[in-house]
């Protein structure tokens, strides 16, 4: 996208080709960013999370976050720390991890598994979390792709533990996509 912009800009001049660069930026950022973010938020259920029937707040954090999102991801090691720590006041727990590598994610899990698998047995620790770097353990010491089996397990597994309140059909089948529901504790 930048090459084809500083083309643009060189063959043209910026005044010319500004119309051309926002159809670029609208194509190849604004467009995707805002459909990640929306796609995303309508999955995982936080349209009008709060109930307040209001859903100016909830197309303008898809509009502008996704874009911010998604523009920092762009920018090596500083966007991902930047976007973490605009993620820490959102209060969404589940995406306050720092994610430099999906490598390193899984290394992490899978060295945590026994510590997990152990909590879940012996003091009643959360199950999902130990069925997830179970996979990613098994998934590692076998070369074989299981992790897309871990997050709906994991699911069940908390439904089955009440720490997932399903209120029907279509909401237990986004939350085996998702792996993501309404938490009861």
């Amino acid at each position: 996208m930048t090459t084809e912009a500083g083309n643009m800009i060189r063959e043209t001049g910026i005044k010319k080709s500004l119309p051309s660069l926002v159809g670029l930026y609208s194509a190849g950022m604004m467009i995707p960013a805002i459909m990640s973010a929306g796609f995303y938020s309508l999955a995982s259920g936080q349209i009008d999370k709060n109930d307040d029937h209001h859903y100016m707040d909830d197309a303008m954090r898809i509009f502008f976050g996704g874009q911010l999102n998604e523009g920092l991801a762009l920018v090596p090691v500083i966007g991902p720390l930047i976007n973490n720590q605009i993620n820490r006041f959102n209060g969404n727990k589940e995406d306050d991890r720092l994610q430099l590598s999906p490598a390193i994610e899984n290394l992490q899990r899978a060295w945590g598994a026994p510590e997990e698998i152990y909590a879940a047995l012996a003091k009643h620790g959360k199950k999902s979390a130990a069925i997830r770097d179970s996979f990613s353990l098994l998934g590692m010491i076998t070369g074989l792709p299981l992790q897309p089996l871990a997050k709906p397990l994991g699911y069940m597994a908390d439904v089955h533990d009440h720490k997932v309140r399903v209120s029907g059909p279509i909401d237990y089948a986004r939350g085996l996509m998702t792996a993501q529901g309404p938490r009861t504790r």
